[in-house]
């Protein structure tokens, strides 16, 4: 626990609160065990301090293989990873994967690496990482689970819960019996050898650990398949949320590549309503076009951000087909694509927006396509797609690309119906719109009913005039319902 707490210190950002732990073997009156372990494990002091509302989750302490020299013999003293071994431990995870807190409990796990440093694989991204801006979260988050022992991964990717250990026999009966289920007064008979919450919760822990292991396993080199990541996370079925993210701020992880990306659409769970994947090591299209293959089954997924960031390696075919993707998906509501810097042009946003158009039940849009060779003809295509009546937010960043008046034009004839628009955002620095635009898009501004927030970035715009301004800051004082407004 000190090895981690340090490690975790570290993790914090300034002002965070001090974490505190709940330790069992401490926590416990160790004089008067009975009154603490009762008969039913969900009465116990250990199961009431998960449910504490303070409680963020747990951390799961793997320890190292321990050897001793014996006459110059190697004797091993302990087995790696005997945390899986143990019922006590195997009823905190389940507790944790069956809880139905909010936020959900977290599950972190720490271990010694090669050097006896501290060393954290956390669930998403530590408190201090979530301060730093997007685009700069994942680098200490790569870097820091970078010595995790990938030997420890077959361990949780394959544990059973149903064949956890304890020295009391009787604490393993009731607790299996719990998880199985049963009534309190069945708590002692000998519980299933087989029971479907078993099945359910091992499936929920290994595809946890995949989430959690798959970018360590990726810059790592380490080969997904002989661990089982793919089959881990498909199997995972009650799975609704996958979040991996594989690009870098600093260099592009470019070792995640047509294969990784392959590797990683063989194992979305098919159950996923939200998937947010940063996807900037595509080689060629043969990488996406298996992705968008998969996403076409996911026909519970409502949230798809997609960053493909800083890739210009995505031809017509890639476009095509994830284009078709969308087509495909009726319940999305949230599509976020991160298009900048790469080689998305004029053709083929117009087949992103082909897919979109299809979208009816859409109420998020977000759209960067900046510092790309889209045209005009491009991004009224795009303009063209907004048409969505029941749109609440729009965001389009098309900072750096030919964006002319007729795009501000097209935006505003397809905002005419977005009468449940609350957010529009709009990104249009250093292009050649002029004062036509601005005053197309003033037009509209008062008809959207329920705006409750709107940013305009024109900055090197050089052909809006003072008078354009004007006129679109008195559009904007006719929203009665606007209450954010940035113009800069």
């Amino acid at each position: 626990v000190g090895f981690f707490n340090d490690a975790w210190n570290i993790l914090k950002c300034a002002g965070t609160q001090m974490v505190v732990y709940w330790v069992c073997a401490y926590a416990n009156e160790q004089h008067n065990l009975g009154a603490e372990l009762t008969i039913d494990p969900k009465g116990t002091s250990f199961y009431k301090a998960l449910m504490l509302e303070s409680c963020q989750g747990v951390v799961q302490i793997l320890n190292r293989e321990v050897h001793e020299d014996v006459d110059g013999n190697d004797l091993l003293l302990c087995r790696e990873a005997i945390l899986f071994e143990r019922i006590w431990c195997c009823f905190e995870a389940f507790t944790v994967l069956k809880s139905d807190c909010v936020p959900s409990l977290l599950m972190d796990v720490a271990t010694i690496d090669e050097n006896g440093e501290a060393v954290v694989l956390t669930e998403g991204l530590s408190p201090g990482e979530q301060q730093l801006p997007g685009t700069m979260q994942w680098d200490p988050k790569f870097a820091r689970e970078a010595n995790f022992p990938t030997s420890l991964l077959f361990h949780g990717l394959r544990a059973r819960l149903e064949s956890g250990q304890a020295s009391v026999d009787d604490d393993r009966r009731r607790i299996l019996n719990s998880i199985a289920g049963v009534s309190v007064a069945a708590l002692d008979d000998e519980p299933p050898s087989e029971h479907a919450n078993y099945r359910t919760v091992n499936a929920k822990l290994h595809g946890l650990w995949a989430e959690t292991a798959w970018p360590l396993c990726v810059r790592n080199h380490a080969d997904i398949c002989e661990l089982g990541l793919p089959d881990a996370l498909k199997a995972d079925v009650t799975r609704k949320t996958l979040r991996l993210h594989f690009n870098r701020q600093k260099t592009t992880m470019d070792y995640f590549n047509d294969d990784r990306l392959c590797e990683l659409s063989r194992g979305l769970p098919p159950n996923l309503e939200v998937l947010q994947l940063g996807l900037a090591g595509c080689q060629s299209d043969r990488g996406l076009v298996t992705f968008a293959h998969a996403i076409e089954e996911l026909k519970a997924l409502a949230t798809l951000h997609l960053d493909f960031r800083s890739n210009r390696n995505i031809g017509d075919r890639g476009f095509q087909s994830l284009g078709h993707a969308l087509t495909c998906l009726p319940n999305l509501e949230d599509v976020n694509l991160m298009l900048e810097a790469t080689s998305v042009s004029s053709s083929r946003l117009s087949m992103l927006c082909h897919g979109l158009s299809k979208c009816d039940a859409l109420r998020k849009l977000d759209i960067c396509v900046g510092i790309t060779s889209v045209g005009g003809a491009g991004c009224e295509g795009l303009a063209e797609t907004l048409r969505f009546p029941r749109l609440e937010h729009l965001q389009l960043r098309l900072g750096a690309c030919n964006v002319t008046d007729g795009f501000m034009s097209r935006t505003a004839q397809g905002l005419e119906g977005a009468k449940a628009l609350r957010v529009l955002d709009l990104a249009v620095t250093n292009t050649p719109i002029g004062n036509e635009g601005i005053l197309a898009l003033s037009t509209v501004l008062p008809t959207l009913v329920c705006l409750d927030t709107f940013n305009l970035t024109i900055c090197s715009c050089k052909g809006i005039q003072d008078s354009a301004l004007r006129a679109c800051l008195i559009a904007v004082a006719r929203c009665g319902t606007l209450r954010k407004l940035k113009i800069c």
